[in-house]
């Protein structure tokens, strides 16, 4: 089965590291997802923390046999780094959270993420 609208994203796995004192983030080995990519609601962000909340603007379905994304903790500190969505459109994102239907028995054949978009900064 296959998402409406979807598009081949690269995932890339992120490992936080601490030098000299200094956090940093080390890129791990990228893979490929199937998924789409659209506006967040309120509603779907509402179990995130308030922080996480705040910048989730991006709901993202990927088909069920693609590899789980690591997401962001926020209540860890330093909070661990999520991994990184990379779009064709050249978009970056991070996973911040992932909704779990199945306790709806849904039955859907795909993974939930909630993503936002990654700062220059970042």
């Amino acid at each position: 089965m296959t998402l409406l609208g979807s598009e081949t994203v690269t995932v890339t796995p992120q490992t936080q590291t601490t030098t000299a004192g200094v956090i940093g983030l080390v890129a791990g080995t990228p893979f490929t997802a199937v998924g789409t990519v659209v506006p967040s609601s309120p509603r779907q962000t509402e179990q995130l923390s308030e922080a996480a909340r705040v910048r989730a603007r991006w709901i993202m379905y990927v088909e069920g046999t693609a590899p789980a994304i690591k997401i962001t903790d926020m209540s860890a500190s330093p909070r661990t780094p999520g991994d990184r969505i990379t779009r064709a459109n050249g978009k970056v994102y991070v996973a911040l959270g992932e909704i779990d239907f199945t306790i709806h028995a849904t039955g859907l054949p795909h993974k939930t993420y909630l993503l936002a978009e990654v700062a220059g900064d970042e």
